[in-house]
């Protein structure tokens, strides 16, 4: 029975330890949205993979979880979710590893209690990181502060090594904190014991981090796009060009982008002679031409209201795609916004005068 209520008091220390590791890392992660635009994976994961269902999948879902919004919110929460078990799971499986019988008698590492404990929390971290980088590598390159693909990628990597490693640091020093070696006991069973008032402390340290994770969280939701599932411009009093803070709105997004002026490029690259990188005041620069257009969702229907007319103004795509030297042999033009989101069509529309990069909507 003693032997079994030691194992049981490791095995809290180390959930305790990993539970403290969650918290930071979920910090960090949302630092890292909040102030530098870092998908963190319960937005990114959705993303990776929504475009991969097929439309009837896609659509029955929208009914199951009360919409398009609705189904946002599950994938937040559930992955979510899923990253705090894991997490705990993991503070779990290093209390067993350190404390297991054949690694008493090794010596103490500087970050841990024992080589094995040190090698398993690094090797985690490492294999998180790698597994998140080959899955979410088609959406790494979005960055809702506005920095192009070419560098939101690496930027994204980091975004998420950082809290990985902030993670696996802290599951290490909080369980070598609270559980502090001891001379192995004759009896089986693990080498140290749990400090009651080193417990507390830890305790009141994931409290503490718990305080401003749950604030930048809660900032992110005022922000967040759950609160309706598409804005629509129909009824009496529709103006034939509609004003911008009524125009239709359909996003993907749990948080829509809030690009910084100073951040954000314009890439042009590809099957290209010169590859462009221009800043807004560079393509606001360029010649402009106006023109009314209209755009629908694709979900509209008729007196819906996902449909809107307005005044845009901005450049014709096909003078940057000239000033870039596209190739002959070039078939498709392929968009990628600061969310993440790609779209192509045929370079020969592409190449029509009404097709244009537009930089203002209504003169703002």
């Amino acid at each position: 029975m003693t032997r079994i209520l030691r194992w049981l008091s490791v095995a809290g220390a180390g959930l305790l330890a990993g539970a403290v590791g969650t918290i930071l890392m979920f910090l960090l992660l949302a630092a890292g949205r909040r102030w530098l635009g870092i998908s963190p994976p319960p937005e990114s994961i959705p993303d990776r993979f929504a475009p991969t269902l097929d439309i009837d999948t896609f659509f029955s879902l929208f009914g199951r979880f009360g919409g398009y919004n609705g189904l946002k919110r599950f994938g937040v929460t559930s992955i979510s979710a899923g990253m705090a078990v894991v997490g705990l799971l993991l503070g779990l499986a290093y209390a067993l590893v350190v404390e297991r019988r054949r690694n008493r008698g090794a010596r103490p590492g500087r970050w841990g209690r024992s080589r094995a404990g040190r090698w398993f929390g690094f090797g985690a971290v490492i294999v998180l990181w790698v597994a998140s980088l080959v899955v979410l590598w088609p959406v790494l390159g979005a960055n809702y502060r506005g920095l192009p693909p070419t560098f939101a990628r690496p930027v994204s990597a980091l975004g998420l090594l950082i809290p990985y490693a902030a993670y696996g640091l802290a599951l290490i020093a909080t369980y070598h904190a609270v559980v502090p070696p001891a001379v192995p006991p004759a009896a089986p069973g693990p080498v140290g014991r749990p400090v009651g008032r080193r417990v507390v402390l830890a305790g009141a340290a994931g409290a503490a981090l718990a305080l401003p994770t749950g604030s930048l969280v809660r900032r992110l939701e005022a922000r967040a796009t759950f609160s309706y599932d598409g804005l629509t411009y129909s009824g009496p009093g529709v103006e034939p060009i509609a004003p911008n803070d009524k125009f239709y709105t359909v996003t993907k997004n749990v948080v829509d982008p809030n690009p910084s002026r100073d951040l954000w490029r314009l890439e042009v690259g590809g099957l290209v002679e010169t590859p462009l990188r221009l800043s807004f005041d560079d393509l606001s620069a360029l010649a402009p031409v106006e023109q009314e257009s209209t755009l629908m969702c694709i979900s509209n229907r008729i007196g819906s209201g996902l449909f809107s007319n307005t005044v845009w103004s901005g450049v014709p795509m096909r003078d940057l795609l000239a000033a870039a030297g596209a190739r002959e042999d070039a078939v498709e033009v392929k968009l990628s916004g600061a969310d993440g989101f790609t779209d192509t069509f045929a370079f020969e529309l592409a190449m029509d005068p009404t097709t244009i990069v537009a930089d203002a909507m209504n003169g703002e």
